[in-house]
């Protein structure tokens, strides 16, 4: 199977290709209930192993770098450092270990509006609603409590320049139109 030059591989031919690091390209193998991605393009054989066959084209079609920076991959670095630190996951994560891997996270990719399916699905999946996570990344007008342009431009300064009232425009449709029913209908499934 190719898709969008991801190519599916038979895990011997994923070992040769961690191996000899040949040929350049992203490809991925099923071993029983894992996905393998393998990101070749640079020649650096960039692995990492997915539940869905989902999130492991997602990291492929550079949704996150190649050094694997997902949301859930820095949620799931923090709970380990949090059980290193201090034997166990307890409200010392939950209060402060989740929502810094959040804030972190957000900051690496500049605004909500560039988290992945999978980065509110993982939201999701560890207690947080989407105004939560809004809320926390400090983009309250991303919240389901703005649904008219009108309610958008209110958080923002009277002041804005002409550009940036332009871009915002463009930013509350997309998020509208196509960001927020994605997010929505995570949070609406199981």
């Amino acid at each position: 199977m190719s898709e969008k030059n991801i190519t599916e591989v038979t895990s011997k031919m994923a070992g040769s290709i961690i191996e000899t690091r040949q040929p350049l390209g992203r490809f991925y193998c099923k071993e029983g209930d894992v996905y393998i991605g393998i990101d070749n393009r640079d020649g650096d054989a960039w692995t990492e192993e997915f539940g869905t066959l989902q999130e492991c084209m997602n990291w492929l079609e550079d949704k996150c770098t190649p050094t694997g920076l997902t949301l859930r991959k820095k949620i799931e670095d923090t709970k380990a450092e949090y059980i290193k630190r201090y034997g166990k996951l307890d409200w010392k994560f939950t209060d402060e270990g989740l929502p810094w891997a959040i804030q972190d996270y957000h900051g690496s990719k500049g605004s909500v509006m560039d988290f992945t399916e999978d980065d509110w699905a993982v939201c999701k999946e560890n207690g947080w609603t989407l105004d939560e996570v809004c809320k926390l990344c400090d983009e309250e007008r991303f919240g389901s409590g703005i649904s008219t342009l009108s309610e958008y431009f209110n958080t923002f300064p009277d002041d804005l320049p002409k550009e940036d009232a332009i871009c915002a425009v463009d930013d509350f449709y997309t998020w509208q139109m196509e960001l927020l029913p994605k997010a929505q209908k995570i949070y609406a499934n199981g």
